[in-house]
């Protein structure tokens, strides 16, 4: 069943405005460059969870024969009232607001030297905007939905010196920040808590409890990066000489399950506990996850590269290059006895990296081309981070 059918046409709409303004501060010496821009959406969630044809005779109602004894039928109809409530046709409020900014400052010291500054800021916030489909039928828009917010802060700066005529050196850093939260979302709480639940069998239904991957803040990322390239000019060689250094930390804070998932057979087994069992529970199955949430780790990357271009002949060049790279891991802080070896992480020192290249113009309009490189794959902080919680005690 779609919204049309019945009769709901939900709305989106869109503000958006921007301004850019730029131009010297000082006559030909200092210039500015500033753009800003933000969104205003509102665009709810249809939702939907009824596709069971034995459990629900319409959209709105359950049938009779899916609830009975040994339950009451107060405990049947206070059961099927709350999956109603949680499953029939509904719209679910939803938001986006955008807010982005950028700017940069040019800065002509003297005819050796030029400086930049740049940075850029962009906050994002979405209620209930995990599930960003126009419209869901298996219950996800209320049982695994969630708030979602992003946060990125990023800063750059760099220094171009003129040495000598033969002599330029490029002088960077730079800041990053990344901050992906998604809380859960007070107005999905169901009046069971916080729990996630399903029930099997003929009158199968999920997606009726509470979300259980949320609250999720995975990652918050902070990089710092600086860097250094020398650049030289001899004869028919143009030299390059750089190293750059890099502090990567991840900050993870993620438990999925924390307050449990109920599973039940029937219909009839949820309503006798949803009403206060007093015989005994009726769930078949139980699950929650225990462990530390929080995963912070450290990686610190160093690079350093020479490369040459070479004009052989006025057709011919020739451009031959070494890098080299060395991550520094984290080791886990956790070691499970039975497994000692999850208490340490490989690493390698033999990072070497040649590349070659050549050029040959064949005439004015046609050029050919060839290039050899050999290169490592880095550790990235996701596959860190699931060494220190894929350990068996960790979570």
């Amino acid at each position: 069943m779609c919204s049309s059918d019945l009769g709901v046409n939900p709305q989106d709409w869109r503000h958006q405005a921007g301004v850019s303004v730029g131009g010297p501060i000082l006559k030909d010496k200092l210039f500015f460059f500033f753009n800003g821009e933000l969104q205003r959406r509102d665009f709810p969630l249809f939702d939907s969870n009824i596709t069971n044809p034995n459990l629900f005779s319409s959209p709105t109602s359950i049938k009779p024969s899916a609830c009975g004894a040994p339950a009451t039928a107060a405990q049947c109809a206070a059961a099927e009232q709350y999956i109603l409530s949680r499953a029939e046709p509904q719209l679910v409020p939803r938001t986006s607001d955008v807010n982005l900014l950028f700017g940069k400052i040019d800065y002509q010291i003297n005819e050796n030297n030029r400086a930049s500054f740049e940075m850029n800021y962009v906050d994002f916030r979405s209620p209930n905007g995990i599930q960003t489909q126009l419209a869901l039928t298996n219950g996800n828009g209320v049982g695994n939905n969630a708030n979602t917010t992003v946060f990125d802060r990023t800063a750059k700066a760099g220094l171009t010196s003129i040495l000598s005529p033969q002599l330029v050196n490029e002088f960077k850093f730079g800041f990053f920040k990344d901050r992906q939260y998604d809380p859960n979302s007070p107005s999905l709480l169901p009046s069971v808590g916080p729990i996630g639940l399903s029930i099997t069998g003929t009158y199968n239904i999920s997606n009726i409890g509470y979300s259980t991957n949320y609250n999720r803040l995975d990652p918050s990322e902070q990089r710092y990066e600086v860097g250094d390239t020398l650049s030289y000019t001899a004869g028919k060689h143009s030299l390059k000489f750089g190293y750059d250094f890099a502090s990567v930390e991840d900050y993870v804070s993620l438990l999925t399950n924390p307050y449990g998932t109920y599973t039940y057979a029937s219909l009839t087994a949820f309503a006798q506990d949803f009403s206060g069992a007093t015989t005994g529970k009726h769930w078949t199955t139980f699950a929650q996850k225990f462990g530390n949430p929080v995963v912070d780790t450290t990686i610190f990357e160093n690079d350093v590269f020479f490369q040459d271009e070479w004009h052989a002949t006025p057709k011919l060049t020739i451009s031959p290059g070494v890098r080299y790279e060395k991550e520094l891991l984290p080791e886990p802080t956790q070691v499970n006895p039975v497994f000692p070896l999850t208490g340490h992480i490989p690493q390698t020192n033999g990072n070497v990296m040649p590349r070659f290249g050549v050029a040959y113009a064949l005439n004015d309009k046609t050029v050919l081309r060839g290039d050899y490189g050999m290169f490592y794959n880095r550790y990235v902080s996701a596959t860190v981070s699931n060494f220190f919680t894929s350990n068996g005690l960790y979570q």
